[in-house]
This record gives C-alpha cells, sequence and structure tokens, in this order.
C-alpha cells in the first residue's frame, strides 16, 4: 500500500515541476514573439519609406521612437504587467549615437516587470533603419 503512495508523490512532484517550467518558458517564449512582431510592424510603418530612400531622408528620432514604442506597447499588452523599454540609436560601426545624420539602426530592449517590479522575462531586438548595418 504504501509503494503506490510513494509512485503518487513523485507523481505530483514531476507534475508541479513541469507546470512551473511550463509558465517561466511560455512567458518567455510569449515577450521573444511580441519583441519580433514590434520589428514586422516597424518594417510597414514609416521606417519601411526610410529603407528605400535611405540616402534622401534623414530619420526624426521622436517620430521612430514614437512608432517603435506604440508598436510595442500594443503586442504587449495582452500579458497585463509593467513594462520597461530601454533603446539606443547606433551609428554603422554598432556604436551609439545621437547625431541624426549617423542613425542607421535601433536596438531595444523589453522587460516585463512583475508586481514587485523585478524582471521576469527580457528580450532584445536590433532593427536597422537605413544603410548596411
Amino acid at each position: 500500500m504504501i509503494s503506490w503512495l510513494k509512485y503518487l508523490i513523485i507523481a505530483f512532484v514531476f507534475t508541479g515541476l513541469a507546470a512551473v517550467l511550463f509558465y517561466f518558458s511560455t512567458q518567455q517564449n510569449s515577450n521573444i514573439r511580441a519583441t519580433q512582431e514590434v520589428k514586422s510592424a516597424l518594417k510597414s510603418s514609416v521606417v519601411g519609406s526610410l529603407r528605400q530612400n535611405y540616402d534622401d531622408v534623414n530619420i526624426n528620432k521622436k517620430d521612430v521612437m514614437s512608432n517603435l514604442i506604440l508598436d510595442i506597447v500594443k503586442t504587449q499588452k495582452e500579458h497585463g504587467k509593467a513594462i520597461k523599454i530601454d533603446y539606443v540609436f547606433l551609428n554603422p560601426s554598432g556604436s551609439p549615437t545621437e547625431l541624426d545624420s549617423e542613425i542607421s539602426s535601433i536596438q531595444f530592449r523589453i522587460e516585463l516587470l512583475n508586481s514587485k517590479n523585478e524582471v521576469v522575462s527580457k528580450s532584445v531586438q536590433r532593427i536597422t533603419l537605413k544603410g548596411d548595418s
């Protein structure tokens, strides 16, 4: 009789571990998926025209970041968690820059935060806006 009870307890432990693993992996996968959705959404926005005409157009950082943050918020709102967005503009050599004429890409990081403002999931993406970065 004790034998089946031992196996039942082991089964509950494995089921609990599998549930916890499933929860955390699902959260990370949805964050990565949402980050990739932002990248595809930006392809059809103003950034798409910048890529086609990058010789004649200077990048307006405010407009690009407004579009980027708007797309991030749209895709992340389903999580129901607070998000933190960090971004940096990069020049063609991959160094951070603030000069509008040197900007060729944006690198951004999205962090999902729990109720204690601790990072639960993190995703980093780089988007090329113009040139061969």
